[in-house]
């Protein structure tokens, strides 16, 4: 069981998807990660950048969007 950053909900680690950062660059999978559940991905740009702003600083809430449309990870 995995926990959703944003609306802090458990979920099988199936149905997440899950991402890291490392050298400014936001990845799917591996490393030290964070999940985010289906229904979050597709929330509002405000609550999605307060919640992970909480463990990235800087990132770009395009480049999170880009991977879970195109190369999203849901180990």
């Amino acid at each position: 069981m995995r926990t959703c950053i944003v609306c802090r909900a458990k979920f099988a680690q199936c149905d997440l998807f899950r991402f890291h950062y490392k050298e400014q660059k936001l990845l799917c999978g591996g490393g030290r990660s964070f999940y985010i559940c289906k229904k979050c991905s597709t929330t509002e740009d405000k609550i999605l950048n307060k919640s992970i702003s909480k463990y990235i600083k800087n990132f770009s809430l395009d480049e999170l969007k880009e991977s879970v449309l195109y190369g999203g990870s849901s180990d």
